[in-house]
């Protein structure tokens, strides 16, 4: 093949390429709007819709090449003057000049081949002379050409190298970037496959029962492995014939509903075949690597495709607030790990975090799947469609160059029509090559700021070295990487970030999240060393004990309450139902000694006034009056529905008291919940991550705002932590509530609790601040001027 038929070939390729992505562009925006008319349709909708449009993507280039085509003026034929056939070259013999279609007449004069006098073909070796454009080259002459160009050798065509050189560049650019592609996207099969065998199957224990319980419910039809691994950022899916799910290593001290949730929604995707879809719309996408049309509609296929999953699992019961939850808590856990393989599928990802949470919560959104027949149907039809679209050309007039080298590539015989391809074609394809693959640059730190991470890296290796080689004392090297970790963590100035030991975690990973726990029932609060009773909780062990408000807790099981620690104490009050713990009171300056049998309690997040056995709460503060009187909890996946419960038994309310005084906060969809039933519009709060696609902005919604005319006032005091003090700021900001009491607690962070592989520990770490409506945090750590919420002024409380 010489150079010239790879220039051709070039030149084919781009103008395939440019007919292809033309009707690529015109397949992913029909769907972009057929998805946009599903937006309130059930995800699984448009996720077929995207499933479909890819197979198209797939499919054009085939039949580009391989079916009879179906051809309409192109929009561009303009470009060619009206009335002006394009020129055809044809080689003739001599004899065939003396036909009559061929012999001279008196108005054309016969095309000359001419040559410079330094032999090569001169600017007019191709001189158009006839009204018709045909031209005959003799035998004779096109021997000389082809000799001349043969003893000329690469010389011959250097007059039409630029423009070789620049199709070439752009084609082998496009093939380039698909080929890397394709190998990445092949690797990566490759290497889970690799780590499916390496990874121990989980064939027993908590987590594969779990995941037989959900493959049951789910109706899945083969056996499903699940394995687990240090590494892995979030959980993830792969496979097809022999699917796997893989599970973070610290899955093992997951509570046990998170398990649930986690694998219903993965096995929801080896279910609908999720992962074959994804590596099809992956390698349709490697071809259309330039088009940044097939890389937005490969991020919605991946949205939707989780949001199906998440309906597959409220389907099967699952409530959308306790699912929310673990998903946020899933998500702060993997965000300090690698992220997920290209070819996997990956649970969530920060920046669609937010749209699957409103999906979640939306009751007026469907979240059935689609019918079998209706997925024909759609298939078919979608079919049909790209079959008319993939045999569409656009034909125009090719533009001839009027300085073409007189010289015809190799391979054709006597007869053959050699029609020279207009100029035009190949340089729009490569034009729009050019401003496809420019884009705006790969995102991530500047090159300064890669630098600086680089020179401190190389500090600290310095620093151990000559300490390793010079150091005259004794050391233990583990003690040098402990005191390194713990001074970067120092250097934070963040309490809330620390490292804990792996054995603290299942304390402190949100047990009595769904109102349940197991204890003894009853309120406490730090003061000085000594834990202080604020109330036991009506019917709970404590108070069957005669535990009492103001009772000073001194020794648990004979431990000193300041030797153990705040949260010591509380962990060590807590344990396992039908246990018993041991504690010794202070009670006005009376020693008591209560053993108090521990058990399992319904924990109200929602109280009122006084309570009665038969009656429930009383939420009148002043009946005559009409003021109502709510005080919540902790924020637990019940609250919401609890709290709305309570406008009924008030209707007709003139103003309502919410009382936070000693809420700890709790889960962060039940806050949302509750905020967007008090505040009918504007921005609830952000929830601000290490970098923008991990920031969170949180709305208020009109239709949920049942209190959202009713005047409100807010108690809080030193212990109203979190997302309760979050809730009285914005309530505070948007001018919906008067603030009274004291200035709240001062923490409005988020930590993630991450494994450290091999170390038996974990770091829990601050990821995200949480910003009230003005942009302000509330958490002393980082903003030590305005920390907290501070009532309004001109008003008391009066106990």
């Amino acid at each position: 093949m010489t150079l010239h038929d790879v220039s051709l070939l070039a030149e084919w390729s781009l103008a395939l390429l440019f007919s292809v992505s033309v009707k690529a562009c015109a397949l992913l925006l029909g769907a972009a709007l057929l998805t946009r008319l599903l937006a309130n349709r059930q995800a699984a909708a448009r996720h077929l819709v995207w499933g479909l449009a890819f197979a198209g993507l797939a499919l054009l280039p085939v039949l580009e090449v391989a079916v009879p085509v179906w051809s309409l003026p192109a929009p561009w034929a303009s470009l060619v003057e009206p009335g002006t056939p394009p020129p055809v070259f044809a080689l003739v013999s001599r004899d065939a000049l003396e036909q009559e279609d061929f012999l001279p007449r008196s108005d054309v004069e016969p095309a000359t081949v001419t040559r410079d006098s330094d032999g090569s073909p001169g600017d007019a070796g191709m001189a158009m002379a006839s009204a018709n454009h045909q031209v005959a080259l003799t035998l004779d002459s096109l021997e000389d050409e082809s000799a001349a160009a043969t003893a000329a050798g690469p010389a011959s065509v250097s007059a039409g190298w630029p423009r070789f050189s620049a199709v070439l560049v752009l084609a082998g650019v496009w093939a380039l970037g698909a080929c890397a592609f394709w190998a990445v996207l092949a690797w990566g099969v490759v290497s889970l496959a690799l780590r499916s065998r390496r990874l121990p199957r989980s064939e027993s224990g908590l987590i594969r029962s779990i995941a037989d319980v959900a493959a049951s419910q789910l109706k899945l039809p083969h056996h499903v492995d699940v394995r687990l691994e240090d590494t892995t950022a979030l959980p993830a899916t792969w496979g097809w014939l022999h699917p796997t799910v893989l599970l973070p290593a610290s899955a093992q001290w997951w509570p046990a509903e998170r398990i649930h949730l986690v694998l219903k929604h993965e096995l929801a995707h080896v279910l609908r075949h999720d992962w074959l879809t994804q590596i099809l719309a992956l390698a349709a996408t490697g071809f259309h690597w330039f088009n940044p049309f097939a890389w937005q509609a490969l991020r919605q296929l991946r949205v939707e495709q989780e949001m199906a999953c998440d309906d597959r699992v409220l389907l099967s019961g699952a409530a959308a607030t306790d699912y929310a939850a673990e998903l946020i808590a899933v998500l702060r856990e993997s965000a300090a790990r690698r992220p997920t393989a290209l070819a996997a599928l990956g649970i969530s990802r920060p920046h669609d975090l937010e749209q699957r949470l409103l999906a979640l919560l939306d009751g007026r959104r469907s979240h059935l799947p689609v019918p079998g027949l209706a997925g024909f149907v759609s298939a078919l039809a979608a079919l049909l469609l790209v079959a008319g679209l993939g045999t569409l050309r656009f034909e125009s007039e090719p533009i001839a160059s009027a300085a073409a080298p007189a010289i015809l590539p190799s391979g054709f015989s006597l007869g053959d029509p050699v029609e020279r391809l207009g100029g035009n074609a190949p340089e729009v394809a490569g034009q729009m090559l050019v401003a496809q693959a420019g884009g705006d640059g790969a995102r991530g730190e500047s090159l300064p700021a890669q630098a600086a991470d680089a020179e401190q890296s190389v500090r600290i290796e310095q620093v151990r070295e000559l300490i390793r080689r010079m150091y005259s004392g004794k050391f233990d090297p583990k003690s040098l990487d402990d005191g390194a970790v713990q001074g970067m963590l120092a250097a934070l100035n963040d309490p809330h970030t620390r490292l804990v030991a792996a054995p603290e975690v299942p304390q402190m990973s949100g047990a009595g999240s769904a109102g349940c726990v197991s204890g003894i029932g009853a309120m406490f609060k730090k003061e000085s060393q000594r834990l202080l009773v604020l109330a036991p909780l009506p019917g709970s062990p404590a108070s069957r004990a005669g535990v009492k408000p103001g009772d000073f807790v001194t020794k648990i099981d004979g431990h000193l309450v300041e030797e153990l620690g705040f949260e010591s104490a509380i962990r060590s009050i807590a344990g396992p139902a039908g246990s018993i713990v041991t504690l010794e009171l202070d009670r006005a300056g009376k020693s008591l000694e209560v053993p108090i049998t521990r058990a399992q309690i319904v924990n109200p997040s929602i109280r009122g006034v006084t309570f009665d056995v038969d009656h429930g709460w009383n939420h009148w503060l002043d009946g005559e009056r009409k003021i109502g009187y709510v005080r919540i909890g902790a924020f637990e996946s019940l609250t919401p529905s609890d709290l709305q419960a309570v406008n009924e038994p008030i209707a007709g309310m003139r103003g309502l008291v919410v009382d936070l005084r000693s809420s700890p906060g709790g889960l962060l969809p039940a806050a949302v919940e509750i905020a967007q039933m008090f505040v009918p519009q504007g921005t609830l709060w952000k929830l601000r991550g290490a970098t923008a696609d991990q920031t969170l902005t949180f709305h208020a919604d009109k239709s949920k705002a049942v209190f959202g005319e009713v005047p409100l006032v807010v108690v809080v005091d030193d212990t109203t932590a979190s997302a309760a003090e979050m809730l009285a700021g914005t309530l505070q900001e948007s001018g919906r509530a008067v603030v009274l009491g004291s200035r709240t607690y001062g923490k409005g962070s988020v930590q993630t609790i991450v494994p450290l592989a091999g170390t038996g520990q974990m770091l829990r770490l601050t990821t995200a601040l949480i910003e009230l409506p003005s942009g302000r945090t509330v958490d002393r750590n980082h903003n030590p001027e305005r920390w907290g919420v501070d009532p309004n002024e001109g008003f008391w409380v009066m106990q």
